[in-house]
């Protein structure tokens, strides 16, 4: 019920900046309207004074009617239909325009980054900001891109705090915890656990923000490691759950399956605009380099430049298993182009070229004028999976125009970034 002298309006998140715009257009045409008086409380001076450990943006429901709220006045007499409609009419005929508040998860690595350069790049019109975490304000979006400065993941708090401070539009969920294949399966419990922890709690918060900020769209990037051990190649996504995944990297396999699986609960419950998009194995600058720990061409980079060429550069495996590689800024772009082309139950499947790695070897050593001899242990204990072929038809009909970096450049890219 409305209150007796007015009807209480809010305006969704991305349409904050037009407020008073909006307001102005409404009287222009003789809707008459008035700000919800007491607004958020702690924005008041004398609040602040005697209440300086208190911050606005942790009472997200006072903030939102503070600044996306007003009234439109209540008739003493009752109102006809045909006035009733015109109201209405007039407005949803105010030119909407979004501006977006885009939160970008695990900012700090390798995606995040590329994530950021791309940003930066797409945009005529860019205000880098001075803040921490730091943003980046286009002019249809700002940019929020947080780290483990910014809270830690795995708590429930920490992810709502950031949520009440940024009250964002649209999550990109790039954070992880991920390490080599040995160490994640020599702690399997602690990468589950935080893996999911995460990522529960980032659909869950977002989910329960929409009440004061509209609907969220969120991205949230997936693996393939995920792929069951013994699919047939090319996979889809109606044959990634068909089977367990290799034990190489178990536990994180079934928490990208979790998330995944998780998205999708979240669409046919909620009816959330959640997404996923699962990439093939990526790399590029800004990530880890140790040879131990590092995505697979960061690894074999970091190896190559430290060998000794008078000494045979010892590779484990037999070179034969199949990989498809693609440069992590092409990843970014096309995270980017899905915030506003892709909305589908299924995850988006996105993969670069394929080759085995001896092939991926022989290339880095190529390019990195490695002299040496390369030679493989030939121990098929640890080859990993021989293949991970995903079926990208469905990314190639919705965005045919698009290219990927060749393997070649993207590690010519990268080898620079490296060294320098």
């Amino acid at each position: 019920d409305p209150a007796w002298f007015g009807l209480a309006f809010l305006l969704h998140r991305p349409y904050t900046h037009q407020r008073c715009e909006f307001l102005k257009y409404l009287e222009k045409n003789g809707i008459e309207n008035r700000p919800i008086i007491s607004g958020n409380f702690i924005r008041q001076p004398c609040i602040s004074t005697f209440c300086e450990e208190e911050h606005p943006e942790n009472y997200p429901g006072a903030e939102v009617i503070h600044s996306r709220g007003f009234f439109v006045g209540v008739h003493q007499i009752p109102l006809d239909q045909a006035v009733i409609k015109q109201l209405v009419d007039i407005m949803l005929a105010f030119p909407f325009s979004p501006y977006h508040f885009t939160l970008v998860t695990g900012s700090n690595g390798m995606l995040g980054r590329y994530i950021r350069d791309v940003v930066s790049e797409q945009s005529s019109s860019t205000e880098i900001l001075d803040s921490k975490p730091q943003k980046i304000r286009t002019k249809d979006s700002e940019w929020i891109f947080a780290t483990r400065e910014d809270g830690d993941l795995r708590r429930v708090e920490d992810v709502q705090y950031i949520f009440k401070r940024y009250q964002p539009t649209r999550v990109i969920h790039c954070a992880a915890r991920l390490a080599s294949f040995q160490q994640m399966s020599a702690k399997p419990v602690e990468y589950w656990f935080d893996n999911v922890t995460m990522n529960n709690n980032i659909l869950k918060t977002a989910y329960e923000f929409q009440t004061w900020i509209g609907q969220i769209k969120l991205v949230s990037i997936l693996s393939t490691v995920m792929f069951p051990k013994d699919a047939q190649f090319p996979i889809d996504t109606s044959s990634i759950y068909n089977g367990s995944p290799h034990p190489a990297s178990e536990s994180y396999a079934y928490a990208k399956r979790s998330l995944a699986q998780l998205t999708q609960w979240y669409r046919t419950e909620y009816h959330c605009n959640f997404v996923s998009i699962l990439p093939c194995n990526f790399f590029g600058a800004y990530g880890d380099f140790n040879p131990r720990t590092a995505p697979l061409v960061n690894a074999l980079i970091a190896k190559i430049e430290n060998q000794n060429p008078s000494i045979p550069l010892q590779m484990m495996g037999t070179g034969q298993p199949l990989r498809q590689i693609m440069f992590a800024e092409d990843l970014a772009r096309i995270i980017l182009w899905s915030l506003e082309n892709y909305s589908e139950d299924q995850p988006l499947i996105v993969a670069g070229e394929e080759v085995s790695i001896s092939q991926l070897v022989q290339l880095i050593a190529q390019q990195m004028n490695y002299q040496g001899v390369i030679q493989f242990d030939n121990d098929t204990n640890k080859d990993g999976p021989l293949r991970r072929t995903a079926d990208t038809c469905v990314f190639a009909k919705l965005y045919p125009t698009f290219r990927m970096t060749s393997l070649s450049l993207g590690i010519q890219k990268t080898i620079e970034w490296f060294r320098n």
